[in-house]
């Protein structure tokens, strides 16, 4: 009787842990390959490069574009390009608050929430942050983390134009192969 018991508490506890396992990104966990993703993502593919495989979507009501990013046939990080337009480019800083405070709810506090200025120039008034995103003068990011993956949430511009607005998750595992390949690139060809 004594070991029916201890065995049916194994199976449970087998079963439960099954059910339990959660997935690192979306649907997926890192170091899947290209193919298992692509079997996973029900979206139309938008690109397909050896290096990325990027689909259109939509993710808390804003258009983006999702990148899943490979190294050897891993996924080692993904992202989220938000897509969203704005005539009046101060709007982008409603939602990255917007983002932010979802985040938060997801991931809990960040341990980084920064505001960059570089210049100051439109510090005081609020009504020009779009426009000091769009030189570059200004630069927001929110930084989190769990078990197995960095997000980051940032938002920046150069050139009169608000280009760089990510949600970044990076696996940890992976992160130092990211980074190799990444110096690797930077130095080909020199």
């Amino acid at each position: 009787m004594k070991r029916k018991i201890i065995v049916f508490f194994s199976i449970l506890f087998t079963i439960n842990s099954l059910f339990a396992q959660t997935k690192d990104f979306r649907s997926i966990n890192w170091g899947m390959n290209r193919d298992q993703i692509k079997a996973i993502e029900k979206e139309k593919i938008l690109l397909e490069t050896e290096k990325y495989v990027a689909y259109e979507t939509k993710v808390s009501g804003f258009p983006v574009w999702l990148v899943y990013n490979f190294i050897n046939d891993k996924c080692v990080n993904s992202r989220y390009m938000i897509k969203v337009e704005h005539a009046n480019d101060t709007l982008f800083v409603d939602d990255y608050k917007k983002l932010k405070s979802l985040l938060i709810k997801v991931y809990g506090n960040p341990i980084e929430d920064e505001t960059i200025w570089k210049d100051d120039l439109y510090k005081d008034d609020e009504t020009e942050y779009g426009m000091a995103l769009s030189i570059g003068d200004l630069f927001y990011y929110t930084n989190w983390e769990n078990d197995k993956t960095f997000i980051s949430l940032e938002l920046g511009g150069d050139n009169y134009e608000i280009d760089h607005f990510i949600i970044f998750y990076d696996s940890k595992e992976f992160s130092s192969l990211a980074e190799e390949k990444k110096a690797e690139e930077e130095t080909e060809g020199l």
